[in-house]
């Protein structure tokens, strides 16, 4: 069911302003007051008044919301007032929103251990992105994505395992995956040529295409900070649910190999299926926004080489079926959405936009 909003032109309004002021007493500040309290909560637009982008900020600022203020590079405030206008949302923005918001953040945090608040510290980092309607990647935002690259990976080298636990938190599969790892193990004598092709997959197609991914591309420099984001967040909220669940592995559950170690109890979800499908994702998003008479070819090449890459983990008894089933999802979802909104924030032209947008972003948790 729709529903018609009533409106007004131009001269309507002044006549409006006019009877609010002479009539009712009521001043035009406290009427822009009242409007940027309640449009504070959506993205605001600068308007016919310098004021009620003013007032948005505001309240924006006493609700401790995570925003962030974009001014279009292509145009110049068309008067003093907007001028002022945007000078002191930045200055609000700069010395008062940013400085509350973050302690707030980092209070909160202060009851998890450390290497949780660096992990979200982190992600919240890798997402404040930068203006919209760039061109391309600013060298910025490229060397954000090559340090949380290396952060990602020395997690995976070197901090992983000294914060798993000593003992798995959930150690018997449910009845479904027992049957389908019945079904799909190649057994004991097989079961090392499936890991070691499941590793030839992750490191000879998806972690490559890191770099392949990029030159293929026709936006090199776009493809390659996305490639790095989404490597960079898959992983760290892959190891956070391993360290989190501590899954014991089958092979480890039905003495099938010899213990290894913290690695023991790293099984949900899989960070072979979570990278496979992740840089599967990105890269036929990317790939096929290069050359769409050959999105078929791309998407069904990538996604077979994911899935292959997942099953051979099941083969090779070092995870169920549920934890590659949820490492794909989690990993698909998470290219996606940076993909989408990376793509979409390049390819909006800066003629478009306003003078200025406030936007923000309410933390998890």
């Amino acid at each position: 069911m729709r529903y018609l909003l009533p409106t007004i032109d131009s001269k309507q309004m002044v006549e409006v302003d006019r009877l609010m002021i002479k009539e009712f007493r009521i001043s035009l500040l406290q009427m822009m007051e009242h409007a940027g309290r309640h449009l504070a909560r959506l993205i605001i637009h600068s308007g016919s008044h310098p004021h009620f982008g003013r007032s948005g900020v505001k309240n924006l600022n006493h609700w401790l919301l995570n925003w962030r203020q974009i001014v279009a590079r292509s145009q110049c405030p068309s008067s003093r007032a907007e001028s002022r206008n945007i000078s002191l949302s930045r200055r609000i923005f700069e010395n008062r929103i940013l400085r509350r918001t973050s302690a707030g953040v980092i209070s909160k945090l202060k009851g998890y251990r450390p290497w949780f608040r660096g992990v979200v510290i982190l992600i919240a980092g890798l997402m404040s992105l930068e203006a919209v309607g760039q061109v391309k990647p600013s060298r910025q935002e490229l060397l954000r994505g090559a340090i949380g690259v290396g952060l990602a990976v020395g997690i995976e080298l070197y901090a992983k395992d000294h914060f798993m636990p000593m003992e798995p938190r959930f150690s018997a599969p449910n009845r479904l995956d027992t049957q389908l790892r019945n079904k799909l193990y190649w057994g004991q004598s097989r079961q090392n040529q499936a890991r070691v092709w499941s590793d030839r997959l992750i490191y000879g197609v998806s972690l490559s295409s890191l770099v392949w991914g990029p030159v293929a591309a026709q936006k090199t420099e776009l493809a390659a900070l996305i490639n790095m984001e989404v490597f960079a967040i898959n992983s760290m909220i892959t190891n956070l649910a391993k360290i989190t669940t501590a899954r014991e592995r089958p092979y480890h559950y039905f003495g099938t190999s010899q213990p290894r170690g913290a690695v023991d109890y790293a099984s949900f979800f899989s960070g072979h299926s979570s990278i496979a499908f992740s840089q599967a994702v990105t890269n036929a998003m990317l790939l096929s926004d290069s050359y769409p008479e050959r999105s078929g070819l791309i998407w069904s090449s990538l996604i077979s080489a994911a899935g292959l890459t997942a099953y051979l983990r099941v083969a090779g008894d070092m995870h169920y079926c549920s934890d590659i089933v949820i490492g794909g999802v989690a990993g698909s979802l998470i290219a996606w959405s940076i993909t989408r909104y990376e793509l979409a924030r390049f390819d909006e032209s800066p003629a478009n936009t306003a003078n200025f947008r406030i936007f923000f972003k309410m933390p998890l948790g």
